[in-house]
């Protein structure tokens, strides 16, 4: 089973292979997956230059603060996909650092609360 998850730039600095992940599905309330990183990706499609000749499209922001930008981090698991689940269903991911306990049970304890909020939304 894998998972594309998009997170906001900053977030994404540190992970490493020795992050893991948490994943609960809205279509399976109060159900934790265990996920590991598989890759990140290392670029976004709004910096890619068209070699057409014309110039590239800058994106237009009149906003005090721009925006953050997301990176995808794919994540895979060994567990086979729940015939509940299909392609596109939304999940809520948390990453989380394997060598730091605090960590670790901080990011099972929010994924936790978050899947059982998808019992009431």
């Amino acid at each position: 089973m894998w998972v594309s998850a998009d997170f906001r730039e900053k977030a994404t600095a540190l992970i490493n292979d020795k992050s893991a992940a948490y994943v609960t599905y809205d279509a399976l309330p109060g159900e934790v997956f265990d996920f590991k990183i598989a890759s990140r990706d290392f670029g976004v499609s709004s910096a890619q230059q068209n070699p057409n000749g014309q110039l590239t499209t800058v994106e237009v922001n009149n906003h005090w603060v721009r925006d953050a930008q997301r990176i995808r981090v794919n994540l895979v698991s060994e567990e086979p996909m729940p015939k509940q689940l299909f392609v596109g269903s939304r999940a809520t991911v948390v990453i989380y650092p394997t060598e730091n306990p605090i960590w670790q049970f901080m990011a099972s304890a929010e994924i936790w609360i978050a899947s059982v909020f998808h019992y009431i939304y």
